[in-house]
């Protein structure tokens, strides 16, 4: 788990998330119905704000085998998972029976949006499941979350799950038996769109926020029809190729348009040195793929 010398993960997070799409759906933002669990079975929480958690419901499946797991909510941080051996949990989303076929594409949506904060070391697989049992690997998509990837935010098109998102009656996270033991923390899920070219934090304005997002990105290469949000060419790797992408997006912008950042600052930004550039590519040279 690496700390950078940065604003904290998760008040970015949180940040991100209040200026995001209007359209967008929040599944979960965690900031409602803290929870601490760290015993095998299951954990029903009901009447929760339908604003924070879709279907105002969570329920939330835990197994060890012999070893620790915990699952820990709190507005602060986030959702964070851990384990120490034979692990797992399955967080479903389904209003406590059905979530009465909501349309995930009703705003013009058209993905998953995850935007995690720390993630320790080892071995991180994590898939999502909708309207459909977590039994084999085809009925949803999995990645191996890595060590490298604190702050990352990833996508999932929905055009990659094998059923229709305008009818949604359950949506899962699960998280596999790893006998290394894992942790990581998601600080939210959402829904949304890819509607500026450079526009990483998807909050409709392409500026310095975006490249910071690149910069976390750089590097991060993804499989499974997972996406990192700073892909701007969507080819499964963040390199040069999505920084100029981001770069031609924001010195197109016009004069008045807004920005969250000075524009002596922002253009500052823009000219970054070859020599600053080529030392992000080497440090994301040196990430892992994920499998």
């Amino acid at each position: 788990m690496r700390h950078r010398g940065h604003l904290p993960l998760f008040a970015l997070a949180l940040a991100a998330a209040a200026a995001a799409d209007a359209h967008a759906v929040v599944i979960d933002d965690y900031t409602v119905g803290p929870l601490v669990v760290d015993t095998p079975g299951v954990t029903e929480q009901t009447g929760l704000s339908p604003d924070h958690v879709i279907g105002g419901q969570r329920h939330i499946e835990i197994g060890q085998y012999v070893s620790t797991s915990t699952v820990e909510i709190a507005a602060s941080s986030g959702m964070q998972f851990s384990s120490v051996g034979w692990g797992y949990m399955e967080l479903t989303y389904d209003g406590g029976d059905s979530l009465g076929g909501i349309d995930l594409t009703a705003g013009g949506d058209d993905r998953f949006l995850l935007n995690f904060g720390d993630i320790g070391p080892g071995f991180h697989p994590l898939g999502i499941y909708v309207n459909l049992p977590t039994y084999t690997s085809k009925n949803g998509r999995s990645i191996y979350l890595l060590d490298a990837w604190d702050g990352v935010s990833l996508e999932l098109p929905f055009s990659a799950l094998p059923t229709s998102m305008d009818s949604v009656d359950g949506i899962v996270i699960d998280v596999f038996r790893n006998p290394a033991g894992t942790s990581f923390t998601l600080n939210s899920f959402l829904t949304g769109q890819r509607s500026l070219p450079g526009d990483f934090n998807h909050d409709g304005v392409v500026g310095a926020l975006d490249l910071a997002k690149w910069s976390t990105a750089l590097g991060v290469k993804t499989s499974g029809g997972y996406l990192a949000s700073a892909d701007a060419n969507e080819d499964g790797v963040v390199d040069g190729r999505d920084f100029l992408t981001w770069q031609r997006a924001v010195t197109a912008a016009p004069v008045n348009s807004a920005v969250p950042e000075p524009a002596a600052a922002l253009l500052a930004t823009i000219t970054l040195s070859g020599a600053a550039l080529a030392s992000l590519a080497t440090r994301g040279r040196r990430r892992q793929s994920a499998i």
